[in-house]
């Protein structure tokens, strides 16, 4: 994903500051109105072809808001070598992208230092009419901490990286090596097209 990429019509050099704060580099060209951006490196995709078919084949979800729970499924490669799960929180944005984060059900994640090995993997589960509840793993990948972390927000200390279908994945840290809060943004539909 670190392909260089260009958007057109409308940007201004006001942009620069607001992508720069999340760790993303820009320039700006004033004569042709170009906004171009090199997106984040640090997100390894973790979805299989198997997953892919399965998520685009089995969702049957009209409303991704409507009777879906979303849990994150996550593992610090440490000592433990422990796999967690989180209930996750959702809330659609007024650009009509979904935002599903984690709330206080998340327990510190400590040890994610420089090249510390952090493993996500998002899920819905859905009750159905007749039968069993249908999960599907919807987005999955791998991050290492590093060192300098961008501003996400209000003087958040994070990292922001774009992953599959152009989810956002936001990474809060509450202290040093320490990560609070994760947030997904993007449009579920694009992600089971």
């Amino acid at each position: 994903m670190s392909d260089l990429l260009k958007t057109f019509g409308g940007a201004n050099a006001e942009y620069t500051k607001q992508w720069h704060a999340y760790g993303v580099e820009t320039c700006y060209d004033d004569a042709k109105e170009d906004l171009e951006f090199k997106l984040p490196e640090g997100w390894v995709d973790g979805m299989n072809e198997t997953d892919r078919t399965r998520r685009a084949s089995e969702w049957c979800i009209d409303e991704a808001t409507y009777g879906v729970e979303y849990y994150l499924e996550y593992k610090v490669f440490d000592e433990t070598q422990e796999k967690k799960t989180c209930k996750m929180h959702f809330a659609e944005l007024d650009s009509g992208e979904l935002e599903i984060y984690t709330g206080t059900d998340l327990s510190p994640i400590f040890g994610v230092s420089e090249g510390a090995r952090v493993t996500l993997e998002l899920y819905a589960r859905v009750k159905m009419a007749k039968g069993n509840a249908v999960t599907l793993k919807l987005l999955a990948g791998e991050f290492r901490g590093q060192e300098k972390l961008a501003v996400l927000g209000k003087n958040s200390p994070g990292l922001f990286f774009v992953a599959e279908a152009g989810f956002s994945v936001f990474i809060h840290y509450g202290g040093r090596d320490c990560v609070t809060h994760i947030a997904f943004v993007g449009v579920v539909d694009d992600l089971v097209k």
